[in-house]
């Protein structure tokens, strides 16, 4: 896991930070949840000036230190493209009228598109959570994302990475290393971490798992998060160990070719479809497993997954896909177990072993220390910041080194 940001940067080193904010509830899905985290740990850290951040009209500023700006958001795929060149142009307006440095932080493509385009001066920093243009499965949309992608990515002054895997893609464009930097996602440990036997009971027992193995899955059910791929490993698993139960926690587009799967595969009986439930109710969810999943399909650049930080937070084993983004946070951890992606038998044979496998007080242990130590939001930011703060700093250096015109100099 990269080490890079050792020292906190902040708005006193000499610049005004504009965070332009695409985003939906809290509970509407894990970029969400990504990121309302980095805005709380962001706000809760008392700079000076205080962080603009810039708002769909739609979603209630929360109650945080900041500046928060509300623009108009209109509704429809056209409306998100125009409320992005909304939110452009009134932050550009603001940074003209309090001058000095302005550093515009998006985590949206087509937010940084037209910041590029509009070339406000200042600097351009661009989260990189994963490739745009793979998420939309092939066909034109995915050429042309990927044409859109390259323009920008190789025009920002800063690419803040979720992870080396998502690094490497982005130098493999041709962009300087030293314009990148790998942050992992994080989690808020107070909500996250182990809870007592009493809390989870009534919950377990609503569903009908007592005396059960819940094998638990928290997620959008997305294509890429290959969760088909589960019930076909998990048939195998059933035919092994009858008390396994798969909950699957979260909804998505796949829900309901999840739920025919399950029933063509004869596991109706072995599968539990909770739906969405708030943020805030997961931990729930997660700390009455006996095992925690994060699949991925190997055609998808993977990050650093939320899931696995809430997972490792309430201290439970995790049985991941072995992929890049996963390989390396679990690189030689006895946290995980990582199965060939698309091989159910593989999967189904770690689950069993995982299901098989008690864990002791110190296990749990490791597991909430490694997140408290590597994967916090509060972690996140600080490195972010450093990062920002080094960009800052170059410019400045180069504007002092650069030679005066003949002639043009005090005489």
């Amino acid at each position: 896991m990269s080490q890079e940001a050792d020292s906190i940067g902040r708005p006193e080193d000499g610049y005004h930070l504009s965070v332009l904010v695409y985003a939906g509830k809290e509970s509407e899905g894990g970029g969400n949840v990504h990121i309302w985290g980095f805005l709380r740990a962001l706000t809760s850290m008392n700079l000076s000036p205080p962080p603009a951040i810039y708002l769909p009209g739609d979603i209630k500023p929360p109650d945080w230190p900041g500046r928060w700006v509300s623009v108009r958001s209109p509704g429809g795929r056209i409306g998100r493209i125009l409320l992005s060149w909304r939110m452009v142009s009134r932050a550009i307006r603001d940074a003209r009228s309090h001058g000095g440095e302005t550093v515009f932080y998006t985590r949206s493509l087509y937010t940084m598109l037209f910041l590029v385009l509009r070339r406000p001066g200042g600097k351009k920093v661009l989260e990189v959570n994963g490739s745009w243009s793979r998420e939309k499965g092939g066909g034109m949309r995915e050429k042309m994302t990927s044409l859109l992608e390259r323009f920008v990515l190789r025009r920002v002054d800063g690419l803040v990475c979720m992870g080396e895997a998502l690094r490497g893609w982005v130098l493999s464009l041709g962009i300087p290393r030293e314009r990148t930097i790998v942050v992992y996602n994080g989690t808020d440990t107070g909500l996250f971490r182990p809870l007592p036997r009493e809390a989870v009971a009534p919950l377990e027992a609503e569903l009908g798992l007592e005396g059960r193995k819940p094998v638990v899955f928290v997620g959008t059910f997305r294509r890429w998060h290959s969760a088909e791929s589960i019930l076909r490993a998990f048939s195998l698993v059933v035919r092994k160990d009858r008390e396994a139960v798969l909950v699957l926690v979260g909804g998505g587009p796949e829900t309901q070719r999840l739920g025919d799967a399950a029933r063509r595969l004869g596991i109706e009986e072995n599968v539990v479809f909770v739906g969405r439930v708030p943020h805030t109710e997961v931990p729930g969810y997660i700390n009455f497993a006996r095992v925690c999943v994060v699949p991925f399909s190997p055609d998808m650049l993977c990050g650093s997954p939320l899931k696995t930080f809430e997972y490792l937070a309430c201290g439970k084993r995790i049985v991941a896909a072995d992929v890049p983004g996963l390989r390396e946070i679990f690189a030689s951890s006895p946290h995980a177990l990582l199965y060939r992606p698309e091989d159910p038998e593989d999967m189904a044979g770690k689950i069993l072993t995982a299901l098989e496998t008690r864990d002791t007080p110190e296990d749990v242990e490791a597991r909430i220390r490694l997140v408290e130590e590597n994967f916090t939001w509060e972690k996140a930011v600080r490195d972010t910041l450093s990062f920002i703060s080094r960009l800052v700093g170059e410019r400045e250096v180069a504007e002092e080194a650069e030679p005066t015109t003949p002639g043009g100099g005090e005489g």
